[in-house]
């Protein structure tokens, strides 16, 4: 069977054994990134061709998919390798690929097996050139698909620290800080996880060379969340481990803890949700600059966490309702990805117990994609025990908004709920929604 490796890198083999021809032409290699990239939607033709020929007519445009399909059917022999007419996609039972299967795991909240397909950037040193539009897809790609893979640690690490398993959790925040080594807000779920798991030496340690890494490859003070867990801990029994540069050394200690409150309920994700394990105290300039592209593309998916500074998740409140922005799947409609956020809002909070996040606390903190993966992280960073994400498309006159209610503390999820109707009546749709939400919600809350 033929298949696809899309991450850090693109070819395609049949069986293990690397194809030729077609097989290895970065445009007909570009157009199965494209189909592989959209699953089982597709891409229309002329999506196709406005992506890898920018430059041509619609006639020439359509000459040159045509040729480009036929090279690889034929030097894949693979004369199924297309389904469709108007819309273009791979046949699932010709190639596979492991973008699919990343997406499949995520859809199907296998997280373990996600974060084990993405191995490295999406399409990581492929390009084409002149290819302006190809690339400026591959970028938003790969930072969509960066920030899905946080976010799926994060959620995994939270999963292994609610089920006790600290040290399995400490390995998923290591993997964190893999991707960034210069994130604090990584680095201090590391430290609370190693102090969850018995580790506070090292988890100082840490503390320390995470400052030193940012403050030798930045050259600016490591944040002040960081010298404040160093200070509050550096003299914890038995650590015998002294402060290294990390903070003024005039600065006065803060109040020492007791052991019961050195997680206060803000903080106790780190214990509740995350416990990697002690990273390298130190990472060379080649392996930050490696990653740099990554951190950066990240870093616009994943705006919610930074703007939220470097704290540890919140824990859930069962009656928090937190309404993401919807993916707006017609351009013409982008006015309602923000819109149905505050419609939603504003009819649902005070419906018996409920609360709403505040809109603008919501947009910020959110990152991603409109899935489970995204929403239930979302919910773990703002303490909203109730996610709503959902999507809005159109077909000719007729609007579609679905939703889906995620319930992040019994990891339930009430999904398609579905309002149909014309599209100048999409404010009354947006009401209707609302309540096809109470609805699901009804039996759990009055």
């Amino acid at each position: 069977m033929l298949h696809l490796k899309t991450f850090g890198g693109l070819s395609v083999d049949i069986d293990g054994t690397p194809v030729t021809g077609a097989g290895q032409q970065r445009k007909t290699l570009a157009l199965l990134a494209l189909l592989a990239a959209a699953g089982h939607r597709g891409l229309s033709r002329d999506k196709l061709i406005a992506t890898l020929w920018p430059e041509t007519d619609a006639e020439h445009g359509r000459g040159l998919l045509k040729q480009a399909c036929y090279a690889l059917r034929r030097d894949l022999h693979a004369r199924e390798l297309f389904l469709g007419s108007i819309q273009l996609h791979l046949n699932p039972a010709v190639i596979s690929s492991d973008v699919a299967s990343f997406t499949a795991a995520l859809e199907e909240h296998e997280l373990a097996r996600a974060v084990s397909c993405h191995t490295a950037p999406f399409l990581d040193g492929f390009y084409l050139n002149g290819g302006g539009e190809f690339e400026t897809w591959a970028e938003a790609e790969r930072a969509r698909m960066a920030g899905q893979y946080r976010a799926a640690l994060e959620v995994l690490s939270a999963e292994a620290a609610g089920r006790g398993e600290h040290r399995v959790a400490v390995d998923w925040w290591r993997r964190l800080l893999e991707l960034d080594p210069l994130s604090t807000h990584s680095a201090l779920g590391l430290m609370y996880a190693l102090e969850n798991a018995g580790e506070r030496a090292e988890a100082l340690r840490y503390g320390q060379a995470h400052g030193e890494l940012v403050r030798s490859e930045l050259g600016v003070d490591p944040p002040p969340e960081l010298s404040e867990w160093i200070e509050r801990h550096r003299h914890v029994a038995g650590s015998g481990i002294p402060v290294i540069g990390v903070g003024s050394p005039n600065a006065p200690p803060a109040p020492s803890l007791a052991p019961s409150d050195r997680l206060t309920s803000p903080d106790r994700a780190a214990k509740d949700l995350s416990h990697p394990g002690a990273a390298a105290p130190r990472r060379s300039l080649v392996a930050v600059r490696r990653w740099g592209a990554v951190v950066g593309l990240t870093a616009l998916v994943a705006v919610g966490v930074l703007l939220s500074g470097t704290r540890p998740a919140e824990p859930t409140d069962p009656n928090l309702l937190a309404i993401a922005p919807f993916e707006v799947l017609d351009p013409s409609l982008q006015i309602w990805h923000e819109g149905l956020v505050d419609v939603l809002s504003r009819n649902l909070d005070g419906a018996g117990p409920l609360r709403t996040l505040p809109q603008t606390v919501g947009l910020k903190r959110w990152h991603g994609r409109a899935d489970r993966v995204s929403a239930e992280s979302f919910g773990h960073r703002t303490g909203a025990g109730l996610v709503v994400f959902g999507s809005v498309s159109r077909t000719r006159d007729t609007v579609s908004l679905r939703a889906t209610v995620l319930d992040v503390a019994r990891q339930r999820a009430e999904a398609d709920l579905e309002v149909r109707g014309d599209t100048a009546d999409i404010g009354d749709l947006a009401d209707s929604l609302g309540v096809r939400i109470l609805r699901a919600l009804g039996p759990e809350i009055p």
